[in-house]
């Protein structure tokens, strides 16, 4: 039996560690674990007792490999955000938003290559809160229980809606 590829981005968050861990421990999977930190990584790895099926890269590694699914779990990923000065916490979702539309772009990109890839997002869901019976179309979000529009201002936010949007665009 062929073993799926997976791509995992952001395998050293919460989801992506999380799904990582399962991916690993199944014999039917090569996972392809993606990080910015790659000892963060390592570390995460040594920890969980895995089978030996996955490899640590970085996002420049990529386009090295073929993916049949690619899982992208990329979040609010700046070092910054423990902090309570605003010059960095600006600075922090400006790196958040780059980093985010960067990641979301290269799946894109390699979806035109292979177009039969599976691509799954987590975390734009997440962010919203709430139930939705509708897909999110703009940044002024509907509370449906007390009929108030949500006007997001948080820059990530707006981000992960962006990139919700362009996705359904998308065939």
């Amino acid at each position: 039996m062929l073993k799926q590829s997976i791509a995992i981005f952001g395998a050293t968050g919460h989801i992506g560690k999380n799904l990582s861990a399962y991916f690993c421990k199944e014999e039917n999977f090569e996972v392809f674990l993606f990080t910015r930190d790659e000892k963060k990584l390592e570390k995460i790895l040594a920890e969980l007792k895995l089978k030996n099926n996955s490899s640590i890269k970085t996002y420049n590694e990529f386009n090295d490999s073929k993916y049949d699914t690619i899982i992208n779990c990329v979040g609010n990923v700046s070092n910054l955000w423990k902090t309570s000065d605003p010059t960095n916490i600006i600075k922090a979702e400006e790196e958040s938003i780059k980093i985010n539309e960067t990641i979301d772009t290269i799946a894109l990109e390699y979806l035109k290559k292979f177009p039969k890839t599976k691509l799954i997002n987590f975390s734009s869901g997440s962010i919203y809160g709430g139930k939705f019976t509708t897909p999110i179309k703009d940044t002024i979000l509907i509370d449906e229980k007390n009929q108030k529009k949500i006007d997001i201002k948080s820059p990530y936010t707006i981000a992960k809606i962006n990139s919700e949007v362009k996705h359904r665009k998308l065939k």
